[in-house]
């Protein structure tokens, strides 16, 4: 029989260890996994499906495709670059949201159109630098808060961002923060005036 085990590593926010259960057979849980137990995870995704002994609204080929989608490249990087370099200032925060685009850069699902709410966008940053990284969706910002450094995207994604794609070099903050909420609220707005269709980002 399984032994439940609390995780015990240290909580970001206070230091003090972390009294979820372990995923079997690693040695955290499913926030405080490192590349070792990650890597495990990647390996036998079907780890965490067994521990739920599985689940009404999935099957086990529908886990694994999940996890596995999870792993991919973030979507910016298959983004057209642009073609000309961002103003610095306000400017260059208005050039990101523009070239985003509505679009998540980790997933890449539209938040423009009908279907998708643009207050889920939110600004993404590096906590050592305190400078913007992207836009995120909700999901996307608490997954990239949450995975190992060597994480399949999430490594690719802090290692090459929108704003190291765009070239610019935005603090976050307050300002940047109302700015950009303001900026994909317009964005919305007049996207979907102009009926861009969901498919958008695929």
């Amino acid at each position: 029989m399984t032994k439940w085990v609390r995780c015990g590593r240290p909580l970001k926010s206070t230091g003090a260890p972390c009294s979820y259960w372990t995923i079997w057979s690693l040695g955290g849980c499913r926030l405080h996994l490192d590349d070792e137990d990650w890597q495990k995870l990647y390996e036998d995704p079907l780890l965490t499906y067994r521990q739920t002994y599985g689940c009404l609204l999935s099957t086990p080929e529908g886990h694994i495709e999940d996890f596995r989608r999870g792993a991919l490249p973030p979507a910016c990087q298959a983004w057209e670059h642009p073609s000309s370099v961002a103003p610095p200032g306000d400017g260059a925060l208005t050039a990101l949201v523009a070239w985003q685009a509505g679009r998540c850069a980790g997933c890449g699902h539209v938040m423009y159109s009908a279907y998708g709410d643009a207050a889920d966008l939110m600004l993404d940053h590096d906590h050592h630098t305190g400078l913007v990284r992207g836009l995120l969706c909700s999901q996307c910002n608490g997954l990239e808060g949450i995975s190992p450094p060597r994480h399949p995207r999430w490594f690719r994604y802090r290692t090459l961002s929108p704003a190291h794609i765009l070239g610019i070099s935005v603090t976050y903050g307050a300002k940047s923060k109302k700015l950009a909420k303001a900026l994909i609220a317009e964005g919305r707005a007049a996207a979907l005036a102009a009926k861009v269709p969901l498919a958008r980002s695929l």
